[in-house]
């Protein structure tokens, strides 16, 4: 079975800093204490600014994130000064097409049992967005060590429809400390399959989306960060009080 629909997780976009916070604060619990694959001050960017953030939750546990992914839109890059999704060390050119999307920052909690199905879900927000903003492209930097002394290209990426372009390769296509590879996927690939999108599709009931602006985003972000700079240095592990 391709993916596990499971009644106990809904998935939402990020409309306010509080959730913004609590994103922020499983991305420093699994990337820089359990991992330790990045440093505290990587843990948010300038792209929480412009990005759509969804998260997962357990609605029988207090709204408490159990996972999330960010979607990068490349027509948004303009609000801070760039016109192009980029990949470090690697050229994308020929892969890029008409509205080109970047997938980034997908994690699960590292102390949530249900963290795996909120997975399924999470590639599912990819395909909504996906499909209802006719992207054409999207690319990804997928990390390669899911399983514990074992360096391979995850299967969950593959049976998605993306496709590796160019070699597995440590720190070296972004600042995460760890073997990874960039993945590109077209529209066709990610949709075209009837029984993946009717897979797909279950998800929309269980997501709760709400477009923002870019220029909303960028509110929300800079009010997050206002509010975490009060609770620093312990802000991410307090951060999911406020969901």
């Amino acid at each position: 079975m391709l993916f596990n629909n499971n009644n106990g997780i809904r998935y939402k976009n990020v409309t306010k800093p509080e959730e913004l916070i609590g994103i922020i604060g499983i991305r420093h619990d699994r990337l820089v204490n359990q991992l330790k694959r990045i440093t505290p001050e990587e843990v948010h960017d300038i792209y929480d600014g412009i990005g759509l953030n969804f998260f997962a939750y357990d609605e029988n546990d207090s709204q408490i994130p159990v996972g999330a992914i960010r979607i990068v839109d490349e027509d948004d890059l303009k609000f801070i000064g760039q016109e192009k999704i980029k990949i470090k060390n690697t050229d994308i050119e020929p892969y890029r097409g008409d509205k080109n999307l970047l997938v980034e920052r997908f994690l699960t909690s590292p102390t949530k049992s249900n963290g795996a199905i909120a997975a399924h879900g999470l590639f599912g927000c990819i395909y909504i967005y996906g499909y209802d903003y006719v992207a054409t492209d999207l690319f990804i930097v997928a990390n390669c060590e899911i399983i514990p002394g074992r360096i391979e290209i995850p299967k969950s990426y593959l049976r998605l429809g993306f496709k590796p372009i160019a070699d597995i390769k440590r720190k070296h296509y972004d600042n995460f400390d760890t073997n990874s590879v960039p993945m590109h996927a077209t529209r066709e690939d990610l949709i075209g399959n009837k029984l993946k999108r009717i897979i797909f599709e279950r998800y929309r009931k269980k997501i709760d989306f709400e477009f923002t602006k870019p220029e909303d985003r960028a509110l929300i972000y800079k009010e997050a960060v206002k509010m975490m700079e009060s609770l620093k240095p312990s802000y991410a592990r307090e951060a999911v009080v406020y969901i």
